[in-house]
């Protein structure tokens, strides 16, 4: 099985300064991680992690997430490319020291359930809403 989600919403940026950590941080993650699977295109896909040695845009691409370069040479974009959770939190617990402070990204997964990941002070959390009935 496994759980599908999608991005509601995200205000992303990593810092040009920043980049080069942040693709040599997602490379030693691949090189630490045999195997990465997420449904796509109504496929199982299982690959193998140590393969991507490309850009930082194709090894988030290999991850799952799409991103786009800002016109400074930082990142000021991601989108989700795939439809199940794998390893989102390890994911970004290795890039929250290079991404911006207040930058989020927020999901919604197939039950309904909503939360995001934010940013601060090179840390990553994950952050449930309080819904209130008025």
């Amino acid at each position: 099985m496994g759980y599908y989600f999608n991005m509601r919403d995200q205000d992303f940026k990593i810092e040009p300064q920043r980049v080069h950590g942040a693709h040599k941080a997602i490379l030693q993650y691949l090189e630490g991680n045999l195997y990465f699977e997420h449904f796509k295109d109504d496929c199982y896909v299982r690959r193998s992690r140590n393969r991507c040695n490309g850009s930082f845009e194709e090894c988030m691409g290999y991850l799952g997430y799409g991103i786009e370069k800002s016109s400074d040479g930082g990142y000021d974009q991601i989108w989700l490319d795939h439809e199940k959770f794998d390893d989102e939190d390890g994911i970004f617990q290795i890039l929250a020291p290079f991404v911006s402070d207040g930058s989020f990204i927020e999901f919604c997964g197939e039950d309904g359930a909503i939360w995001r990941y934010a940013f601060n002070n090179g840390e990553f959390a994950e952050l449930s809403p309080k819904i209130e009935w008025v």
